[in-house]
């Protein structure tokens, strides 16, 4: 080798550590930019009336743009029963959620609302009848002779809008939608007539 010619070498030996020095540098830089703005989607679908809750917010959207990472996601439904797991979302991706939710036993939801019915144990619901988009509940209550009951699901919890079985309950149709007053008012008629 001739002495001139090392210099040479060793001149772009520096230029490709420096340029490849820079490249790591720069796609580090952009990776890190990249995970502090980048998002995910969680495309959310659930049955209508459903209550979502993401990390304990509510949601009120089909689609959420959320950070990269886990997330628990909480469904309260009138019609089914509570709903819990842990999404992943990743960067850029978009995560569908459609969870197979079991529908409520009305006598589980009576028997929770009621407790004990006097001497016959728990309570059941039969002859039930849903009304307003899954928000009203109305059926006989037994065992026992039957007796009426109209449940309002308000705010994530039913609540007891009509039962004329035991005293301390509201009795009053008028404050009921008309269709589950009329309804009640059927099944109390054809107890009557049996």
């Amino acid at each position: 080798m001739y002495p001139e010619q090392i210099p040479q070498n060793n001149l772009n030996l520096k230029r490709i550590i420096v340029w490849s020095v820079a490249a790591i540098a720069g796609i580090c830089i952009i990776l890190l930019i990249l995970s502090v703005i980048g998002y995910g989607q969680l495309k959310l679908s659930v049955p209508n009336g459903s209550k979502v809750l993401v990390n304990q917010h509510a949601v009120s959207a089909s689609s959420v743009k959320l950070r990269s990472g886990s997330y628990t996601v909480t469904v309260y439904s009138a019609t089914y029963e509570p709903y819990q797991t842990t999404v992943k979302i990743n960067n850029f991706l978009t995560t569908s959620f459609k969870p197979e939710l079991k529908q409520r036993d009305p006598s589980a939801l009576i028997s929770s609302i009621l407790g004990s019915y006097g001497d016959y144990g728990a309570p059941t619901l039969f002859n039930t009848q849903w009304f307003e988009n899954n928000s009203w509940l109305a059926g006989d209550v037994g065992p026992g002779s039957a007796s009426q009951i109209a449940l309002h699901f308000v705010n994530g919890s039913w609540i007891v809008g009509y039962f004329n079985g035991l005293s301390g309950y509201p009795t009053d149709y008028s404050k009921l939608p008309a269709e589950v007053a009329n309804y009640l008012k059927q099944q109390v008629a054809g107890y009557a007539n049996q």
